[in-house]
């Protein structure tokens, strides 16, 4: 990107940040984090793994992949950045409040003050944040970087394809692409993404769900449903229109085979 290029781009984005910072104290004390701020808490001699969530679900969903990286890899840092407030909120309470930062603006002197401080040997994004100068700075500094639990919008397929000479060289520099369905598979290779780069592994989200409760929590419930100690219980929450007509099929088709179910 050029230099003019460069600081138009950025007169698009500092506005936004300039208001709630001065207006809204959105970000309170945490605001230059935005502007590439980034408190240095990197152990020397240690890789970093930069995972960046943009709010509440995406954070969320990535509990179980810091969790299992740092499993397989307890000589590397993780560092966390968010893009909300709400988000940071979430990250801190998950993760510990010092390896949490904002993302910064993607304005090339930001980005680059940011990758100086966390040095990353490797980079996560959650979903589809991906922004042109962040993705440049990674690639200049052999950073790879892979886009984990992908979802892609329609909307967002068509805006792709409208700035597809632009959007596609910024696509090519993500090194992986982890999607959660073959739905969403087949719209990243719409939009142009190499199909080398693409993994279909399912959702993050599945993988965060607990499956063990507490037993006196599991006796309420089931004298709450009226059922006992070995009867099989099915519960559908949160259904929205259209839904009902499934869950009901899927009952019936359950009963079938489970006679006992409640």
């Amino acid at each position: 990107m050029s230099f003019i290029a460069d600081a138009l781009y950025c007169l698009t984005l500092i506005p936004h940040y300039l208001y709630h910072r001065y207006f809204t104290n959105k970000y309170g004390d945490s605001a230059p984090e935005k502007l590439g701020f980034i408190p240095d808490q990197i152990k020397p001699g240690r890789k970093c793994m930069w995972l960046h969530a943009v709010s509440v679900g995406e954070t969320l969903a990535a509990r179980t992949l810091v969790r299992a990286f740092e499993e397989a890899h307890p000589d590397w840092d993780v560092r966390i950045s968010t893009t909300t407030a709400t988000g940071r909120e979430v990250a801190m309470k998950n993760f510990g409040e010092e390896r949490v930062f904002y993302y910064p603006l993607d304005c090339s002197w930001m980005v680059r003050r940011a990758f100086d401080i966390i040095n990353p040997s490797l980079i996560v994004l959650m979903e589809l944040e991906v922004w042109p100068n962040f993705l440049l700075e990674a690639q200049k500094r052999l950073v790879p970087v892979a886009v984990s639990n992908v979802r892609i919008m329609e909307r967002s397929v068509r805006r792709f394809k409208k700035l597809r000479a632009i959007a596609l060289p910024m696509l090519e520099r993500v090194s992986l692409w982890l999607s959660q369905s073959d739905e969403y598979t087949g719209k990243l290779l719409d939009i142009g993404v190499s199909k080398d780069k693409i993994e279909t592994v399912g959702s993050l989200k599945y993988d965060t769900v607990a499956t063990e409760i507490d037993p006196d929590v599991r006796l309420e419930y089931r004298k709450l449903f009226g059922a006992w100690e070995g009867e099989t219980v099915f519960v559908a929450g949160s259904t929205h229109a259209g839904e009902d007509e499934i869950v009901l099929d899927a009952y019936k088709a359950a009963h079938e085979k489970c006679s006992g179910l409640k």
